[in-house]
């Protein structure tokens, strides 16, 4: 269920092998999508993934002024280092990151160097709305010619690609589970942080550090947006150079680590998820569908008691279906504690029994979930189940 980040960095190596397949297949407005005759897809999935990513990064970031190239295939990329790696067509590689467990990665951008076997653009092994946001955030800054430090770039790439899609929109959220969780578990050091604060784009690092420099970057993006939610990514850029950025380490380094650790220590805090949740409650849906999808992660007593809590009130079944899939799976039955696991469960799974969604394909998979949790249905089943509702609890 994991997997990486997207990666902005990669050499021109990583794409020779193929770049001169890559052929311009079709115009949309504001992309144009470019694939390889070996490698067939479906176009149509990718244009769904597409349209809504790009509203959404031209809404926070202005809109592009060329055409950005979209290079997809169906597969992944076998990373040998944090810059470097190669395009694989099928089931992707899984990559052993040092002190984290497997990932996977799907998508990255390319800067290019104009020249006939470096494409520039955005590189996508599957037709999926975060991911596309994740690389074209990175496409925006490209086009803007603007150099900020990697760790913002990736924060902020990682920040609007954290959402859920809602009506054919994707609806920015912002609190990415994930990285909060395992940023949790490593608790950086000065010394870590220094290092990740000064990696630049291109120097080569590890598997681990491409990691933990889009992790910190979410992190300190999150809390200057958190406090600052109106003011648009460039004054958040503004105020985390001033604290943090180069010319704050070249002045003052151990000052700019303290006030990064305290802005990481800020939205690492117990309560902050807690807290987050509290959009739970808020009018409009896709607010409530994008703060639901990928709670699953914490699995904490106070996380399940506020998405049981969600589920009671909840109307909308597309909501409500989130819901109960994000607080039932997991590590829930361990962490909730058994008594209350179960008490959960037996509150929650009815829902599923006829969820109202308007998607058939949904409602079937609903459906499919509720009985094999009610034990009329295997492993596989809900898997399966799963696997078809991917987008209402998937990070």
């Amino acid at each position: 269920m994991r997997r990486l980040l997207p990666v902005l960095c990669v050499l021109v190596a990583l794409l020779t092998s193929a770049c001169s397949a890559w052929k311009p297949r079709q115009n949309y407005p504001g992309w144009s999508l470019w694939t390889r005759d070996e490698a067939p897809i479906d176009t149509a999935a990718f244009e769904r993934a597409l349209q809504p990513a790009l509203a959404a990064v031209e809404h926070a970031m202005g809109p592009f002024e060329e055409p950005v190239a979209v290079h997809a295939w169906n597969g992944g990329v076998a990373l040998e280092s944090g810059v470097r790696g190669r395009v694989v067509d099928g089931e992707e590689p899984l990559l052993e990151v040092p002190g984290m467990g497997p990932a996977r990665v799907r998508a990255f951008h390319s800067r290019g160097d104009g020249s006939l076997f470096s494409h520039g653009g955005i590189f996508l092994g599957e037709p999926e709305v975060s991911a596309a946001a994740h690389e074209l955030v990175h496409a925006r800054i490209h086009e803007l010619a603007l150099a900020p430090p990697l760790w913002f770039e990736e924060g902020l790439a990682s920040y609007i690609s954290d959402g859920a899609l809602v009506d054919g929109v994707w609806q920015v959220d912002g609190m990415a589970f994930w990285p909060w969780k395992e940023l949790r578990a490593q608790r950086l050091g000065d010394s870590e942080i220094a290092g990740l604060l000064a990696l630049g784009e291109g120097e080569d690092h590890s598997l681990r550090e491409n990691l933990l420099v889009h992790f910190l970057g979410w992190a300190l993006v999150f809390d200057v947006a958190r406090h600052a939610p109106e003011a648009g990514w460039r004054d958040w850029l503004a105020q985390a150079l001033a604290a943090y950025g180069p010319k704050a380490l070249e002045h003052d380094r151990a000052g700019a680590i303290a006030r990064a650790r305290a802005a990481l220590e800020r939205t690492l805090d117990e309560d902050t998820p807690i807290e987050w949740l509290a959009r739970l409650e808020s009018p409009d849906a896709g607010v409530r569908l994008a703060a639901a999808r990928g709670a699953w992660k914490l699995a904490t007593p106070q996380v399940g008691d506020k998405l049981l809590a969600a589920i009671g009130r909840e109307a909308d079944p597309e909501v409500r279906t989130a819901l109960v899939v994000n607080l039932l799976i997991g590590p829930g039955q361990t962490r909730y504690g058994w008594n209350n696991w179960w008490r959960m469960r037996r509150e929650a799974v009815p829902h599923l029994k006829e969820p109202g969604l308007d998607d058939p394909v949904e409602a079937a998979a609903a459906a499919r979930l509720y009985a094999a949790w009610r034990g009329r249905g295997g492993g596989k089943d809900a898997q399966e189940a799963l696997r078809a509702l991917r987008r209402l609890w998937e990070e």
